[in-house]
């Protein structure tokens, strides 16, 4: 009982959050005034400081949803009260009632609360939870990306230049979500005012120093194209800090649903993630190495990244000789039909010239044999032996 009322004094003068402490901010647009006491306390000020804007939104409305019963279940009242509850308590008995919370959730939306508990423990030192053992009877389903026939389709349904935008961005870059919908106009500026047909992205270290990290990538002509018009015609703002997509998460997805129902397309794409999928594939198909594929899509590669060249014209290079894939326009698709048939023609070119050293050879082989057996000694030797026989 002590321990709480000690809690209860230290939050009484909570501190105030800074709003712009965090720039540039990545995530889905979602607003967290909504749950702006809970940051006030200190325990959750110190469990999302370094957290991206949707994690922090969805692990406040988690902990904003719950707060009720985690009183019920172990008289807290507060998160600082919860954290000191935790300290005095046998690890397993905590983890009883973090699994008695998410047993209210179903499927994944259970095992992100559960995290979502976990994590605010853990930040504050405490480590005596025991692992988590997950049903792992529940199917995993496949999720196709789009493919190129698919993509213009999807295009074909988006009512709106601006939702457009999305999706070429999304197939020519194969960034995430969270990280398109908060790019500005200054991740491009440079290279598009400087003519380039093949933009790279200029994104802040932030990006790139996650979990999920974002990768050291471009948009080519197909998203150039668009992006001037809309800039052109005032739907997208030439000031450095103004977003290029001003719609949230949500917003996007439904349009994106829509689309894709109206298209008639496979239910087991995925919306958007789906075009980085599309994105990824298409590196798979010029045989890209594998650290310089990773750097472009954005995967960790732990300690490679400090041994693998991060200079951005040759990763343009790559780019470029990847993007014949990834290319919607008509240009493209005869342009990988000659291709194609250039690589043809090529096989069959060398398959000839195969053939003929294999011909040369076996003349060669031919003349020599000739010649021995027109040898005297190989003569008297094969009449020798005429005669025995």
């Amino acid at each position: 009982m002590s321990a709480l009322v000690s809690v209860t004094r230290t939050v009484s003068s909570p501190k105030p959050q800074d709003p712009t402490s965090e720039r540039p901010r990545i995530g889905h647009a979602k607003s967290v005034d909504r749950y702006v006491y809970l940051l006030n306390f200190p325990s959750v000020e110190r469990w999302l400081r370094r957290k991206a804007q949707l994690t922090r939104y969805e692990y406040l409305r988690r902990y904003h949803n719950l707060q009720p019963r985690l009183q019920e279940l172990t008289g807290s009242r507060t998160p600082d009260e919860f954290v000191s509850w935790a300290k005095t308590r046998d690890g397993t008995d905590v983890q009883d009632v973090i699994e008695a919370l998410a047993d209210t959730e179903k499927g994944s939306s259970r095992t992100v609360t559960m995290m979502a508990l976990r994590s605010v423990l853990r930040k504050h030192g405490y480590n005596s939870l025991p692992k988590v053992e997950e049903a792992t009877n529940t199917p995993l389903e496949y999720h196709p990306g789009y493919k190129r026939d698919e993509v213009q389709r999807l295009l074909e349904y988006l009512d709106q230049p601006i939702e457009k935008l999305y999706v070429h961005f999304a197939k020519d870059s194969g960034l995430r979500s969270q990280d398109i919908l908060s790019l500005c106009y200054r991740h491009v500026r440079r290279d598009l005012e400087g003519g380039k047909e093949y933009v790279h992205l200029e994104l802040e270290p932030i990006y790139y120093n996650r979990k999920k990290s974002a990768g050291i990538t471009f948009i080519g002509p197909n998203t150039v194209q668009l992006l001037k018009q809309l800039v052109n015609n005032g739907t997208v703002r030439a000031e450095p800090n103004a977003t290029i997509f001003a719609f949230k998460y949500e917003t996007l997805r439904q349009v994106l649903v829509r689309a894709k129902k109206k298209a008639d397309l496979d239910r087991k794409i995925q919306p958007s993630h789906g075009l980085r999928k599309f994105f990824e594939n298409c590196l798979d198909r010029i045989g890209l190495d594998l650290d310089k594929k990773r750097q472009l899509e954005g995967h960790s590669l732990g300690v490679r990244w400090a041994y693998t060249d991060q200079g951005i014209d040759p990763l343009r290079e790559l780019y470029k000789q990847a993007y014949r894939f990834l290319d919607l326009s008509e240009e493209s698709v005869v342009s990988n039909e000659l291709h194609v048939l250039q690589s043809k023609i090529d096989e069959q070119e060398k398959t000839i010239t195969n053939l003929k050293n294999e011909r040369a050879e076996w003349a060669d082989a031919l003349k020599f044999t000739k010649e021995l057996m027109a040898h005297p000694e190989i003569k008297k030797l094969l009449g020798d032996k005429e005669k025995k026989g």
